[in-house]
């Protein structure tokens, strides 16, 4: 008879047991969820971020890469002065061509 007691109340608390797990785990769910979505928005824009980065320093390098051939060669000073500046050594011609679109 006295087990039969221990063994009722041992099986009642026992679903006590796992409601009150399962209150813990489904609030921990929801109190979670706002914080992961925000990790979930910083990851995106961190990679965003990155890859703006790495295009920047690409860039970056290719204009430094000018400023050094400008400071250094004549023939690159010449070569942005006929590019940019429609500029040509005294007696040549130059053609200009317009893109239609």
């Amino acid at each position: 008879m006295v087990g039969g007691i221990l063994e009722k109340r041992s099986s009642g608390s026992g679903l006590w047991l796992w409601v009150l797990i399962a209150i813990i785990v489904i609030g921990s769910f929801f109190l979670l969820l706002p914080v992961y979505r925000e990790y979930c928005k910083r990851r995106d824009e961190y990679a965003s971020l990155k890859a703006e980065r790495t295009k920047l320093e690409a860039e970056l390098l290719q204009k430094q890469r000018t400023v050094y051939g400008l400071e250094k060669s004549p023939s690159e000073v010449e070569k942005v002065a006929r590019e940019k500046f429609n500029q040509g050594r005294t007696g040549e011609t130059t053609l200009r061509y317009t893109e239609q679109k």
